[in-house]
């Protein structure tokens, strides 16, 4: 442990020294804080970009899966009906 105390100078010294980190932290938080809005609005431009880009693929698997859709219903029918014909064919 030191012996020494500190002098009314050097206690003088100390609180100049952290008034002016005080002064500095004050100034970055308040620059840190002007930055925070356009910062927020970039972010929010890119997220709606994105939505608009997942929402039109989604858009177009939407329409992909109607028409594999339609193609898997249009030719089960058309095997059922030819299977039905010939199995009238032969019956007949």
């Amino acid at each position: 442990m030191g012996t020494t105390l500190a002098t009314k100078q050097d206690l003088k010294l100390l609180e100049q020294q952290l008034a002016g980190v005080r002064t500095e932290l004050k100034q970055e938080i308040g620059n840190r804080y002007e930055l925070l809005p356009r910062e927020i609005g970039a972010l929010r431009g890119d997220v709606d970009n994105k939505i608009a880009l997942v929402r039109k693929d989604m858009e177009a698997l939407r329409l992909s899966m109607t028409l594999r859709l339609g193609s898997m219903l249009a030719v089960g029918v058309g095997v059922t009906v030819s299977v039905i014909l010939g199995v009238l064919r032969l019956w007949l």
